[in-house]
């Protein structure tokens, strides 16, 4: 009889004792998938903030990009105000793109070897010497101006959007769970209808334009380039082919 009692006793020890363990096993399990969770919504965080320079940089530059065409091809000098129009956008494109930069470079958040980074300021550079050319030639009316000037201006700053946008995807973090999936969807949406919008503001003006057979006045073409960047901006977004792969916690990187 005492060898049974000693023996039911041993039993529910070692049954308390598996109990206790799995008990520890599930609260130390809680506690590195909170650790996780806390560490994806930083690094979600500040890859978000390095975004949106990147897309802000990228819609500025699409503003500025049409307001120097329109002017472009004027016939007279550039008004001072289209001249400060154009420096605001510059300005707040390039700024927003500095601090992209910086940010990107204050870890490795790029993955070894990938060229993003070098790209945008290859890219920038061209901009910033193009720029200067723009400029000169805006002083003058058209039948002065170098055409070639006009014909490089669209894609060179095409090519650096481009380049923003590549490296906004490379840099940008994002933890492969359901919520991630559902929030994408949600800004896809949103982006959608920015574009579907300000495509039919754009239109309306356009269409008004034509109808009055009258020459668009530079406020007007101001609009115009505001309403296309704004369309461009939100279709960089949601380009198909420019979507990010959504990277699981083995696969995290430092955040920006």
């Amino acid at each position: 009889m005492k060898r049974t009692s000693i023996s039911i006793r041993t039993s529910l020890l070692a049954i308390v004792s598996l109990l206790c363990l799995s008990a520890i096993a599930l609260a130390g399990r809680e506690v590195i998938d909170a650790w996780a969770n806390l560490a994806d919504a930083g690094q979600v965080e500040s890859s978000n903030r390095t975004s949106d320079l990147l897309l802000s940089a990228a819609g500025n530059w699409a503003v500025e990009r049409g307001i120097a065409n329109t002017a472009l091809a004027g016939k007279n000098p550039l008004s001072s105000e289209t001249r400060k129009a154009l420096r605001e956008r510059r300005e707040d494109a390039d700024a927003a793109l500095a601090e992209a930069l910086q940010r990107v470079g204050e870890v490795d958040a790029v993955k070894a070897g990938d060229t993003t980074v070098a790209n945008v300021k290859a890219a920038w550079k061209q901009v910033v010497d193009l720029r200067r050319q723009v400029d000169n030639a805006l002083e003058s009316p058209l039948a002065a101006r170098e055409s070639a000037v006009a014909e490089q201006w669209v894609p060179t700053m095409t090519a650096l959007i481009m380049a923003s946008q590549n490296l906004r995807i490379a840099a940008q973090y994002l933890p492969d769970t359901a919520e991630t999936k559902i929030s994408q969807i949600q800004d896809a949406k949103g982006a959608i209808w920015t574009m579907s919008e300000y495509a039919g503001r754009e239109r309306a003006l356009i269409g008004r334009a034509v109808s009055s057979g009258k020459a668009l006045d530079t406020a007007t073409l101001q609009t115009l380039a505001t309403h296309r960047g704004r369309v461009e901006q939100s279709w960089l977004a949601v380009a198909p082919e420019r979507m990010p792969t959504p990277m699981s916690r083995r696969q995290r990187r430092p955040s920006i």
